[in-house]
């Protein structure tokens, strides 16, 4: 029921709860703040540059990973977002918040040795 035409004050409170109970969930609401403040809306961000974002905002992964590793926590944040958008009904798109994140995988080509692999893009905008 809707008074005055103005939105349900409770709209979105399930979707906050779930949020709040998933660190993962809230690490990337916090990578999504930091893309914002970095003016990086709307650019293809690889797991690299997640990491890279983390680390210049002091962003902590959840279950305090002990590495400092590039490599590795890059390979974490993969796998972090990849169990998200798995997790989801529609794992091409995520809100969370006022953010939306899309994900897209790509097929690229390794100018060493000339064969294919995958990568993984992520995108964020605000809603």
């Amino acid at each position: 029921m809707k008074l005055f035409d103005l939105p349900p004050l409770l709209g979105g409170h399930v979707d906050e709860v779930l949020r709040v109970s998933d660190p993962a969930l809230s690490w990337l609401r916090h990578v999504a703040i930091a893309v914002e403040n970095d003016s990086r809306l709307g650019e293809g961000l690889s797991a690299s540059d997640i990491v890279d974002i983390c680390q210049a905002h002091s962003i902590d992964f959840p279950n305090k990973v002990s590495t400092i590793d590039l490599d590795q926590l890059a390979m974490l944040a993969g796998r972090l977002l990849g169990r998200v958008f798995s997790s989801h009904a529609d794992n091409d798109a995520l809100t969370i918040d006022r953010y939306e994140v899309t994900h897209e995988e790509r097929a690229l080509i390794r100018p060493s040795d000339g064969m294919e692999y995958r990568k993984h893009y992520y995108w964020f905008k605000k809603r």
